[in-house]
């Protein structure tokens, strides 16, 4: 069951979410490694704040807005949730649908994208890939960030994240 603890969609950015970040416990994923978190929005928890200069996180699983050299904006809850997608990806595969986690550079960065808006390549080399039961909610965070026939959608909020997620729960 994944869980995210409200408070935290509201001030907090992780900047590097990835498998290594996610311990497991009691069938439970829990997000450890806080060191590069940031402070968003104007409250002050004195946490660095979001900076588009200070791209942090494994690249592999890094949102493709923060690309560089042409990232524009840092860090922020969206881009946070796409890593987190790319983490499942990778948690649903044993790491073999992050076909992307092997290049280097640009190279890398377009082989993430592709396979991510390519339908037939999304198709057949990374979603097949995954568990079979969980194909359906992989689909569903998929089409959030990139819709098939759309372009991609770097601002995907908490909730509809958390709506995915929770319409395939258990009850």
């Amino acid at each position: 069951m994944l869980t995210c603890d409200p408070i935290l969609t509201f001030f907090l950015c992780r900047r590097d979410i990835s498998p290594s970040n996610i311990l497991a416990a009691g069938g439970r994923g829990l997000l450890i490694d806080f060191h590069v978190s940031c402070q968003t929005g104007e409250t002050d928890y004195g946490l660095p704040s979001a900076d588009a200069s200070y791209i942090t996180g494994k690249p592999w699983y890094r949102a493709v807005s923060l690309r560089h050299p042409t990232a524009t904006e840092g860090h922020s809850a969206a881009t946070d949730l796409e890593s987190l997608f790319h983490t499942l990806l990778h948690l649903a595969s044993d790491g073999v649908a992050v076909r992307w986690k092997h290049a280097q550079g640009p190279y890398m960065e377009n082989s993430k994208l592709s396979s991510m808006t390519d339908p037939e390549t999304w198709r057949v080399n990374v979603k097949a890939r995954c568990a079979p039961e969980l194909h359906a909610v992989i689909q569903q965070l998929h089409d959030l960030f990139f819709p098939d026939g759309g372009p991609y959608v770097k601002d995907v909020s908490v909730d509809a994240f958390l709506d995915v997620l929770h319409s395939h729960m258990a009850g």
